[in-house]
């Protein structure tokens, strides 16, 4: 990578960059274009070339490529001139250069490589010098510039290398088909991350990175005890969690994470008249749960850009495993339009799940329709301002507990997959709920074997 100095200034360089890799990328190309698939699968676009006259050269390429041109020395001489761009690049003469630059083409994806490295570099200066700015906006919201600045950074990432050639794609998929295929699933594995509910991680196949996932139910359903279950499930078995509670204290939280897993009445510890026995397990219960590799906040009138900032906090030392937010209808992002407001704050979920590769559960209401209906069990319609909801997320859950409706019926509590972008749509998971303690577990096992993850999908 070059750093020349300015002939009379030795404290300035330039940016980051190789002329080297840059000429040899387009001379690999033009001794042998299928190479073009190759350096394409790391160059995304001309831009990543530091010298404007390479970027004519590679854009001049691609266009070939598009039209199923041949790739050689008299079309790229060809398709400059005709964009009035040949003498500006020096002519014939450098095309030829670029032809005897390279000795063989055979390494045009290393050197492609470099010159995305180095793109990535120039960006992330860039992006620094912008933020720099950002930062001295003392009139602007700090959380406003702490959104900004991490939109810069990922803007950044996205430009530098995201795209893929469909060979690159094909052969990255075919890697993993043949994977899996060495390494079949054994009885109770998934490919996405496990909730610790079989039938759950049945309907689903696991919980999918990248990701957004919404779980709703009516007020009072147990919608925010499953996705803590599930929070929990995740976290004992040695993977990083999130939690954001809008709702409900972080204390609260863990107290009665503590008390599902010791089996303790949440009311009793209140009053302060639990039995000795139980007190006993239940200090012990807390201390375990405070080494479980989650985090958890109770921050009130929460945007969207704040949840991302935690998440790329946290993220940034310890790859998460899952995101949590209960829920959606509390955070603070403001839109006098209330549809318009939750499809802007789904859609910035989506795009925390994929631009982390973590799955996000965030719960939902559902509105008052299915109380008016004789069939209780919610549709997508149940939807609280549906719509948006439903066309950003990947999957949507709904909660159904016949107990909530009439008191005399059984434990058993339905999750439907309503949506289930990669899986059967109304797939049902059959849950028990034990209301005294907040704890689901699978109906044929009360206390609530976790399925095993077989590797992130």
């Amino acid at each position: 990578m070059n750093t020349k100095i300015r002939p009379n200034d030795a404290s300035v360089r330039l940016a980051p960059h190789s002329l080297e890799a840059e000429e040899a990328v387009l001379g690999s190309v033009l001794i042998d274009p299928v190479m073009l698939d190759y350096a394409s699968a790391h160059i995304g676009a001309p831009g990543d070339f530091y010298l404007v006259k390479n970027q004519w050269l590679w854009d001049s390429m691609l266009t070939l490529y598009k039209r199923r041109d041949p790739i050689d020395f008299l079309t790229v001489c060809e398709e400059l001139e005709r964009r009035g761009q040949l003498a500006e690049v020096g002519g014939q003469a450098y095309v030829s250069h670029l032809i005897n630059a390279v000795p063989t083409a055979i390494h045009a994806e290393g050197y492609a490589q470099i010159v995305a490295d180095t793109a990535r570099r120039r960006s992330l200066l860039q992006a620094a010098s912008d933020i720099a700015q950002l930062a001295y906006a003392e009139e602007r919201d700090i959380d406003e510039i702490e959104a900004d600045a991490l939109r810069l950074l990922c803007a950044a990432q996205r430009g530098s290398g995201k795209m893929r050639s469909a060979r690159h794609v094909a052969a990255e998929v075919f890697d993993m088909v043949s994977a899996w295929a060495k390494a079949p699933l054994k009885p109770g594995q998934v490919r996405g991350l496990s909730t610790g509910f079989h039938a759950l991680d049945t309907a689903l196949g696991g919980l999918a990175s990248d990701t957004l996932n919404i779980l709703a139910g009516r007020p009072g359903m147990g919608k925010s005890a499953l996705a803590f279950n599930i929070a929990g499930n995740v976290a004992r078995q040695g993977k990083h969690v999130v939690v954001f509670s809008l709702e409900m204290s972080r204390r609260k939280v863990m107290a009665r994470m503590a008390c599902r897993h010791a089996q303790v009445n949440w009311l009793r510890v209140q009053q302060g008249t639990t039995p000795d026995q139980d007190l006993t397990r239940l200090m012990q219960t807390i201390g375990e749960l405070g080494e479980l590799p989650m985090h958890i906040s109770d921050a009130t009138d929460l945007t969207t850009a704040q949840v991302r900032a935690e998440v790329a906090r946290v993220n940034a030392h310890t790859p998460l495993s899952l995101a949590v937010v209960d829920h959606i209808g509390l955070l603070a992002d403001r839109d006098d339009n209330e549809v318009r407001r939750l499809g802007t704050i789904t859609w910035a979920l989506k795009r925390i799940a994929k631009d982390f590769s973590v799955p996000v559960l965030a719960l939902a209401q559902l509105n008052r329709g299915v109380e008016l209906r004789s069939e209780k069990q919610p549709v997508l319609a149940d939807l609280r301002e549906s719509g948006k909801i439903e066309e950003n997320a990947d999957i949507v859950l709904m909660m159904y507990r016949a107990k909530y409706y009439d008191p005399k019926a059984n434990d058993e509590v339905e999750v439907i997959a309503r949506k289930n972008r990669d899986g059967e749509a109304n797939a049902t998971a059959h849950l028990c709920f034990t209301e005294e303690f907040a704890q689901f577990d699978d109906m044929d096992n009360p206390r609530g074997a976790s399925s095993q993850a077989a590797s992130s999908d």
